[in-house]
């Protein structure tokens, strides 16, 4: 029911936040744009709605910081009936996770290879966040991307 609501129907969500202080820096410009892999997902649209957008709202040349997370769909098969957990990318962790993040020049070829890969995920390396648990990933709902002038 919960996956219903447009957050994870919707193709994509996005906010574009100034700030006048985050994360010790001083006037910072955040846009987080989040793909949900419904049915309309499409990995061309992803990367030139991602693209374009990002051109339009950084300087060309300027540094950015850049992430990728992903919202997941969790469960516990331990439990009778099973439990299911939404892990969203930018409330259980920190926006930017400083061994994750990538500080890049901005332009159309650094931004290509930056999110050309993020729909190709490496569900090994994500399960590594709840091997203390009994939970797995069930499915990834959403790939999320956000990028913070520097």
């Amino acid at each position: 029911m919960v996956l219903k609501i447009p957050y994870y129907s919707n193709r994509v969500t996005e906010t574009l936040t100034d700030y006048a202080a985050y994360r010790g820096k001083l006037s910072c410009k955040v846009y987080t744009m989040r793909f949900n892999f419904t049915s309309q997902f499409n990995n061309e649209y992803m990367i030139d709605y991602v693209i374009r957008n990002v051109m339009n709202n950084f300087k060309t040349g300027s540094r950015i910081s850049a992430s990728i997370q992903y919202d997941l769909l969790l469960v516990d098969p331990t439990s009778n009936p099973s439990s299911y957990y939404i892990w969203r990318a930018n409330t259980n962790l920190h926006t930017f996770d400083y061994d994750n993040e990538l500080n890049i020049y901005l332009s159309y070829n650094n931004l290509f290879r930056f999110i050309h890969e993020a729909s190709h995920i490496d569900i090994p390396t994500l399960s590594l966040n709840f091997r203390s648990s009994n939970v797995t990933i069930e499915r990834v709902l959403a790939v999320v991307f956000t990028f913070a002038s520097v």
